[in-house]
């Protein structure tokens, strides 16, 4: 469950990295934990669906990044190859698996609460009184008194 919601889950991917070049990731560590059970990198392959020179090159670019063997493989001969972890594969491994289990349990913790609401913006300040508006004077008509009216007994000044 995320969020309340139950049809939500989390999932976490999560690599380790030197210098740019992935030591460890979730395929990889699968492949560690089945070399380790195993003792044969072309068994674990197998298990995963995985060719051997997959597998292989893996195991390679592993030791290569982590500037260690992480795995050691003998050749075949009388009592055949195998492969085993080293010290520093084992606790990488333990490492890389701790550190995923905290990370979701960390991730699955209740949610927290919801932030309180954002304070509400003040209230609007009234608006400014307008001036005063101008008051009329008694002579005053809603013509301009620059305008002079005709005479209404002469009937010249209107041709």
């Amino acid at each position: 469950m995320f969020n309340g919601n139950p049809q939500w889950g989390i999932r976490l991917r999560l690599w380790v990295e030197c210098d740019g070049k992935t030591i460890l990731g979730p395929g990889r560590a699968e492949l560690l934990e089945r070399i380790a059970r195993t003792r044969s990198i072309s068994a674990a392959a197998r298990e995963m669906g995985m060719s051997y020179r997959r597998a292989w090159q893996l195991v390679q670019s592993m030791n290569a990044a982590a500037g260690e063997p992480i795995v050691l493989a003998t050749t075949g001969g009388a009592g055949g190859g195998g492969a085993t972890l080293t010290p520093r594969g084992i606790a990488a491994l333990a490492e890389y698996r701790r550190l995923i289990a905290k990370l979701l349990a960390n991730a699955q913790e209740p949610p927290l609460p919801p932030p309180p609401p954002a304070p509400s913006p003040p209230a609007p300040s009234p608006p400014a009184p307008s001036p005063p508006a101008a008051t009329p004077s008694p002579d005053s008509s809603p013509l301009s008194p620059e305008v002079p009216l005709p005479d209404s007994d002469s009937d010249s000044d209107l041709l």
